[in-house]
């Protein structure tokens, strides 16, 4: 048995995976200013953007944009880069508004290749971006049967942009990699496809996906750890505050968020081996035939025991 270089600390996911809600940007704290949702909420700017793109570029840039400052209600700007979608924003579109964005002292974060192969994660590289989100390791194809287990927002992805987000991840591209957990409930999910909830647990999995990940890649360990521990941390910098001094790393008179795990193991993902209340995920075994390999055996957070399983 081994120790990895520290448990991703949960404030590192919160802070890279502030949800989408469909609240006030001022009820959510942490939330962003998205200059695509605001389109989508909104019929009339939607038609101006049809109309109109440059108008509709200066007052996302400008009235709007100052009002979301003023306000104090967001932390980041977003926008939806995707060249595939007439509603979505060019890589020129999007870089302004970014630009913008951080110029008003917001942080960056992009949503890009959810639709097809585009500019978003070179882009979200260029200008510095907390996140880039998209889905990496299950595609199209593993639908199947329409399963509602793989029914996740956004929707899963072909292979090939799967692939370009799995090498750019490993030759440094992309900083960080990190899981969403939304769990779903049984009757929510126990649906035909297009009716069943989107969502699913991920988060204790994170793991073992990564070694897996590592291994596809034939990355050591230490690196393929580092991606879900101090390079997070490295990111969010000072954003973490005084957690940043020993988040993501072990160090002497640091915050103790260990995790102790088992990488030869090998295991099968079945809902009696979730933690989360959720038992839906498109990882499990009957849905995949896939087994995981490497397993959390215990899990401290600031020294004291919160899982174990030795």
């Amino acid at each position: 048995m081994r120790t990895s270089a520290c448990l991703l600390h949960l404030l590192v996911a919160a802070l890279l995976l502030a949800a989408s809600l469909p609240l006030p940007a001022s009820s959510i704290p942490g939330h962003y200013y998205s200059a695509t949702r605001m389109l989508e909420a909104n019929p009339r700017l939607a038609a101006l953007v049809g109309t109109d793109r440059a108008a509709y570029l200066d007052l996302v840039t400008g009235p709007m944009l100052a009002a979301v400052v003023a306000q104090g209600a967001a932390t980041y700007v977003d926008v939806f880069c995707e060249p595939l979608s007439a509603h979505a924003f060019t890589e020129d579109e999007a870089r302004v508004i970014l630009r913008a964005g951080r110029a008003a002292g917001l942080a960056v974060r992009v949503h890009g290749n959810q639709l097809g192969p585009g500019p978003g994660v070179r882009l979200a590289c260029e200008l510095g971006a907390v996140s880039v989100d998209h889905c990496t390791y299950l595609t199209d194809v593993d639908i199947g049967y329409f399963n509602a287990d793989m029914r996740l927002t956004p929707p899963l992805r072909q292979g090939a942009d799967r692939d370009a987000l799995r090498a750019a991840l490993a030759d440094g591209t992309i900083d960080a990699l990190v899981s969403d957990h939304n769990p779903v409930a049984e009757d929510m999910k126990n649906l035909p496809f297009a009716e069943a909830e989107p969502g699913a647990s991920g988060l204790e999995l994170l793991l073992a996906l990564a070694l897996r990940w590592g291994a596809d890649q034939g990355l050591p360990l230490t690196r393929t750890l580092a991606r879900v521990t101090c390079d997070p941390v490295r990111v969010l910098g000072d954003a973490l505050g005084s957690l940043a001094s020993s988040a993501g790393r072990l160090v002497e008179g640091g915050v103790a968020d260990i995790c102790l795990f088992d990488p030869d193991v090998d295991w099968s993902v079945t809902p009696e081996q979730l933690c989360s209340q959720g038992k839906h995920t498109p990882f499990a075994f009957a849905s995949t035939g896939m087994a995981l390999r490497g397993r959390v055996r215990t899990t401290l957070v600031a020294g004291t025991i919160a899982f174990d399983q030795r």
